[in-house]
């Protein structure tokens, strides 16, 4: 088994939160997953195509609960980080996803700081014209005071947050009068029809499986997870526990959201052109109700992937940051680890960086729409080249041992990183002809 050196020299977690077991990393990485463009994407399924496309939601979530398990897994057996491991694949590997990591988040945080305002402006207008924008810039205030918090006291304060857009969303598919034999249908028989509305069926399963995919956020669950507190082969059972209650909270809310959708905005004949647009949709159909659940629904997935989404991908960009150190100075590497409160200082000012560059959105009227397409086309593109070290990684006979991957967990893997590639394929054709 590898040194510990590089894990240990993360900011060590409270002993307290190692004891025992709890749901933690895995909130904060489905909070971080859970963003206008996932909420956008499953509402629209939902409004042309009704239940029918409910099957690909636990086909995507199942590959994704693959990813991050055996990328989990990685770090409790080699016992360094995920980044770490990467580079073992190749030095060029931390500086592709560092810059892409930079992008990526300045282009998310723009659209979700745009949105959360508005979002909260259309239940408590202030009463002068620029509403809007406070609200943007209080909550990008609060939101930056909560990234400078320990990584595993979000858990506390995001799991209300949580359980509150849950049954929040219940509560719309609740209202929407849901056909059960429709949503079994859908769930249990595969089936992939034509033009339906404005979207064909193969775009939507394409455009989902774009945002789901989400190959930067994914890298972000294992650092949450070292955070925690947990570390070697004792905590292997309990991750694999805490992702499972991660994922299923996605599927259920995703489900929920295409299911609302169905029994509402289907039989109007009503598609959101975004993300602004889905609380004006579902105030027509379901009334003052509809346009609170949905107003508060898109305030939840900004601010709180704003927080945990912005935490993430710091946590992983300052440990590319130690790595590429270590490089310039080989003695680091000996085991002389970079203090823990370095490696805290720079993982705050990333968060800060991203909290802040983004503001000027506000002024400028940048639309919100184009921004999350962009930041999901870049992720998308990364998913081929992380699948395959991924895969590198997780065969290593040196570092595993009797851990590695075997032959369905292969396939598996192998299927995913051909069908990313697929995608990016189709996403560089379509820009070509644009």
């Amino acid at each position: 088994m590898a040194n510990t050196a590089t894990t240990a020299a993360l900011e060590p977690a409270s002993s307290s939160s190692a004891r025992g077991f709890s749901f933690g990393p895995g909130l904060l990485f489905a909070l971080s997953m859970l963003g206008p463009a996932s909420l956008v994407e499953n509402v629209t399924i939902g409004a042309s195509h009704g239940y029918e496309l409910l099957w690909i939601l636990p086909v995507i979530l199942a590959f994704r609960f693959l990813w991050l398990n055996l990328s989990a897994k990685y770090v409790l057996v080699s016992g360094e980080t995920l980044l770490s491991g990467y580079t073992r694949c190749g030095r060029w590997m931390p500086w592709l996803v560092f810059v892409s990591l930079l992008i990526e988040r300045h282009l998310s945080n723009l659209s979700k700081i745009v949105l959360m305002g508005a979002a909260v402006d259309m239940l408590l207008p202030l009463p002068f014209r620029s509403s809007a924008i406070v609200w943007s810039l209080l909550f990008s205030a609060a939101g930056l005071l909560l990234m400078m918090r320990e990584v595993h006291t979000l858990e506390r304060i995001f799991r209300p947050l949580l359980a509150a857009m849950g049954a929040a969303v219940c509560v719309a598919a609740m209202l929407s009068h849901p056909h059960l034999s429709g949503i079994l249908r859908g769930l249990f028989v595969p089936s992939i029809s034509g033009q339906n509305g404005p979207y064909s069926s193969m775009l939507m399963v394409t455009a989902l499986i774009g945002t789901e995919a989400g190959a930067l956020t994914n890298l972000s669950y294992s650092y949450f997870m070292l955070h925690k507190g947990w570390r070697g082969l004792s905590s292997l059972g309990r991750q694999r526990l805490d992702l499972f209650f991660s994922v299923g909270s996605i599927f259920l809310i995703n489900a929920l959201l295409q299911i609302a959708a169905a029994g509402t905005l289907l039989p109007a004949k009503l598609v959101p052109r975004n993300a602004e647009h889905l609380v004006v949709v579902f105030s027509s159909t379901l009334g003052i109700a509809g346009r609170i659940i949905f107003a508060f629904g898109l305030w939840t997935v900004c601010f709180s992937g704003f927080v945990t989404g912005t935490t993430g991908n710091a946590l992983v960009a300052s440990d590319i940051w130690k790595i590429l150190g270590r490089r310039r100075n080989p003695e680091q590497a000996q085991g002389n680890a970079e203090p823990a409160s370095a490696n805290r200082t720079v993982r705050l000012s990333l968060a800060a960086f991203w909290a802040i560059s983004p503001l000027y959105a506000l002024f400028l009227g940048v639309r919100p729409v184009s921004l999350v397409l962009a930041a999901s086309s870049l992720t998308l593109l990364l998913m081929p080249a992380l699948g395959i070290a991924l895969l590198v990684l997780m065969n290593s006979r040196k570092r595993l041992g009797p851990y590695r991957n075997g032959p369905f967990a292969n396939l598996a893997l192998s299927a995913l990183v051909l069908a990313s590639l697929y995608l990016s394929l189709r996403n560089a054709l379509e820009l070509l002809h644009r």
